[in-house]
């Protein structure tokens, strides 16, 4: 697929899975994050939707990055914000990449993004990078967006600045938002009910919380996983029955989803001791059984694993 090609749903793969899969800051295994040519790819690679991250530029322009600062993607350095479109572009975004020897990789506009995907039925995951920078009236400008280009059905919101997605429900109460987030707490899906979020984007080991399934779906929650890129997680995202899995290699995921679905994986496919890659107490007696058959304990115990295992790659972050 050429830079920038006119995409149809003609392209888009047969999906016969109903755990949907969103391509994570596009299918960003197969170009640079954020970019253009990543989200081109999770539409040829038969995703359902994709996951991006905005900022707003010195000019007052929203654009498609994951982070504040430019040095971890790019040839720039500094803010986002610091610069205008145009300075922006003059760096190239494949930066700690095996990319960018071929081609200038650009920042996009969420414009732009909006622009390509519109002929598709893509759903757009937009998350507000509102929790170090409040950019000023950034919730109003993406939903007018949206609207502008008739998108406003397909696009959820989400952001680990909650304030942030409950502002967009109070300027628009038919957009779609969710929380985000990481650690835990078992009223999370309360939370989110009382707040009026449609779904909740949750890191993976919560999962593994007593009753989170549960209760999320007595209070009309979607779960919408992230970042989900191993077979074993994802075979745990299925069993446990999560609206949507948010990961780095959609094609990897949609076999999977449909290998699930057929039945020739089943639940004996989940391996507890190698999905926490630890000596966990009772692991053997764990190993064959399926999520949902595991009690209270079990549940618990592997939980507390796998956020101690996710606490302490933050740290050293």
């Amino acid at each position: 697929m050429s830079a920038h090609e006119p995409i149809n749903n003609a392209m888009v793969k047969e999906k016969k899975s109903t755990v949907k899969i969103w391509a994570h800051r596009g299918a960003s295994e197969y170009a640079p994050e954020n970019t253009m040519e990543a989200f081109e790819w999770a539409v040829k690679l038969g995703a359902d939707g994709i996951e991006l991250d905005v900022h707003k530029t010195k000019d007052q322009q929203i654009v498609v990055i994951h982070d504040e600062k430019l040095d971890r993607t790019s040839t720039g350095k500094g803010w986002v914000k610091n610069y205008t479109l145009d300075e922006l572009r003059q760096f190239d975004y494949s930066r700690g990449t095996g990319f960018g020897k071929e081609k200038h990789y650009t920042i996009p506009t969420l414009r732009e993004v909006y622009e390509m995907l519109k002929p598709t039925s893509l759903t757009i995951n937009v998350e507000l990078k509102t929790g170090i920078i409040h950019y000023q009236r950034i919730e109003r400008e993406l939903l007018k967006i949206a609207e502008e280009y008739g998108m406003s059905d397909r696009i959820i919101y989400s952001s680990f600045n909650h304030q942030s997605v409950e502002k967009i429900h109070l300027l628009d109460p038919d957009a779609k938002v969710g929380f985000l987030y990481a650690d835990a707490y078992t009223w999370m899906p309360e939370y989110a009910k009382k707040a009026g979020m449609n779904a909740l984007h949750p890191a993976f080991y919560n999962l593994f919380l007593p009753r989170f399934m549960e209760d999320c779906a007595k209070n009309d929650i979607d779960v919408n996983i992230w970042t989900i890129d191993s077979l074993e997680q994802m075979f745990v995202c299925m069993e446990a029955g999560v609206n949507a899995i948010i990961t780095n290699y959609p094609d990897k995921a949609r076999e999977a989803a449909i290998a699930w679905e057929n039945g020739t994986l089943t639940s004996k496919s989940l391996n507890i001791g190698r999905l926490i890659s630890e000596n966990l107490q009772g692991a053997e007696r764990l190993k064959e059984k399926a999520l949902n058959s595991l009690d209270s304990e079990a549940r618990q115990q592997i939980f507390q694993k796998l956020r101690e295992k996710y606490l302490a790659v933050v740290e050293r972050e």
